[in-house]
């Protein structure tokens, strides 16, 4: 899996979901003028997308379709990264869409943060060198 980070003007995002990055956005994001791609050379791998979740909060490739809703912006801004020597055995779902819209936005006087929180159960992968 690709861990780098991609900020690209007029990407698509699967329905329900559409939105398109402002240059002003894509220059705050990036921190500078110009930049479309950041990237590293961690090899990490997304815990939800390492998880068995529900299509009614998951993208196609198990992402959560949404973890920041406000008046602005609906979609996925938070993961939870891990290295090869970790595997996620669980997360937290996050809120349905219908759920969140009902919500009008985040914050709300139930929902503290304009972020959803994310969870992830991790374990040590057991390599059997003794080490």
């Amino acid at each position: 899996m690709d861990a780098g980070l991609s900020f690209r003007s007029h990407r698509t995002i699967s329905s329900p979901l559409k939105y398109t990055w402002s240059n002003e956005e894509l220059r705050l994001a990036a921190g500078n003028g110009g930049v479309t791609h950041m990237r590293h050379h961690l090899q990490l791998s997304s815990s939800y997308a390492g998880v068995p979740g529900s299509i009614s909060t998951r993208d196609n490739c198990g992402e959560p379709l949404a973890t920041s809703y406000h008046s602005k912006f609906m979609g996925t801004v938070d993961y939870i990264w891990h290295s090869k020597e970790l595997i996620p055995l669980g997360v937290v779902e996050t809120l349905p869409l219908d759920v969140l819209r009902k919500s009008g936005g985040l914050p709300s006087e139930k929902w503290g943060s304009d972020h959803l929180a994310l969870v992830s159960k991790l374990a040590f992968v057991d390599d059997h060198s003794g080490t």
